[in-house]
């Protein structure tokens, strides 16, 4: 009754929804997605509850755990209601969602983009594609339990992914930090060189160099290889914003990197972050391959010659010059060899 009571709420709530507009078809393709996984849920709950036989523990107890996973799932699909909410067309700076769907769709073909707000102070993307998990873990295993039509009409209107890319909410109208949403873009094309790479064979093979202890090995290996990935993927994914919006995205970079310590060392605390100072570096780095000098930007009668954005460079090149970060790295061994 609790699980039919959750999907009924949810079929509700589409109702309110639909009566917003929205940035982007893919806010609309998602609540649909969202309905049919519901209505699969519902489904299957019934179907396994008709199916007990009481007089047989083993059959009660397995019917319920599974229960108890729908149920845990129709929670999951109200939470993904939010980002419908936060994606409504008056919470987004006008006009960003359609730009940004289609430079994704450089990297992944026929993926949608769902630009929402959120009240954290940052920038992210939910980095695996939500319609794939909706099939993956409640259409297809649930088949068996629900009427062909409605599992082909749920499979059919899941196939398209969709990634939701959050901003914060006090950034809404500021749009010197628009292009740090490049950065979260990035992301996908990161995933996508890392499907490739196996990290784990690379490192043991470079470890087993250094270490002795045989049976710490597999563990030492797990964390390192973490390690290498969090780096990668957010230094990748600067470059990635870098390429896509050049000086708009170092400039932004600097401005976000100065409400934070510049070279706080990557730990489990701040989830492997690199140093924004690194971070900073390796954008500067990325833009000189197509302007050959950062300076020379400031320079002629342009934009660049206005005194603050003079200044601006300046102190950008004077931050990157410094070699705090590196010599904190270098003195740690992992992630020297990082």
């Amino acid at each position: 009754l609790e699980i039919i009571s959750n999907t009924t709420q949810i079929r509700n709530d589409k109702s309110k929804l639909l009566v917003h507009k929205y940035a982007t078809k893919a806010s609309l393709i998602l609540l649909e997605s969202l309905c049919l996984a519901a209505e699969v849920c519902e489904e299957s709950a019934k179907y396994l509850y008709k199916d007990i036989n009481w007089s047989k523990d083993k059959t009660v107890a397995n019917n319920f755990k599974i229960l108890r996973q729908i149920k845990g799932f129709v929670e999951q699909l109200a939470f993904y209601l939010d980002y419908l909410e936060h994606s409504r067309i008056d919470n987004v700076p006008n006009g960003l969602a359609t730009p940004f769907t289609r430079i994704a769709k450089h990297i992944i073909p026929d993926v949608e983009i769902i630009l929402y707000q959120q009240w954290d102070y940052n920038y992210s993307i939910r980095i695996t594609d939500i319609q794939h998990g909706l099939t993956k873990v409640i259409v297809e295993p649930f088949q068996t339990y629900v009427q062909e039509s409605l599992y082909e009409k749920a499979i059919k209107n899941m196939s398209q992914p969709i990634y939701p890319v959050a901003f914060p909410y006090l950034e809404k109208n500021n749009i010197f930090q628009y292009s740090l949403l490049g950065h979260e873009i990035g992301h996908l094309y990161a995933d996508r060189l890392l499907k490739d790479v196996d990290i784990h064979t690379s490192l043991n093979l470079l470890l087993k160099k250094h270490l002795n202890d045989e049976d710490n090995i597999p563990e030492f290996i797990d964390y390192c290889a973490y390690i290498w990935q969090r780096l990668f993927e957010e230094l990748t994914s600067d470059a990635v914003g870098t390429v896509l919006f050049g000086p708009a995205m170092v400039f932004s970079i600097s401005e976000f990197a100065l409400h934070y310590d510049l070279d706080l060392l990557p730990s489990r605390e701040n989830k492997f972050y690199p140093p924004w100072r690194s971070r900073l570096r390796l954008s500067v780095e990325v833009l000189k391959r197509n302007i050959s000098d950062l300076e020379s930007m400031s320079n002629g009668n342009s934009l660049f010659g206005n005194s603050q954005i003079q200044d601006r460079i300046k102190s950008i090149i004077h931050i990157v010059d410094k070699q705090n970060d590196l010599e904190l790295m270098a003195d740690n061994e992992i992630l020297s060899r990082s």
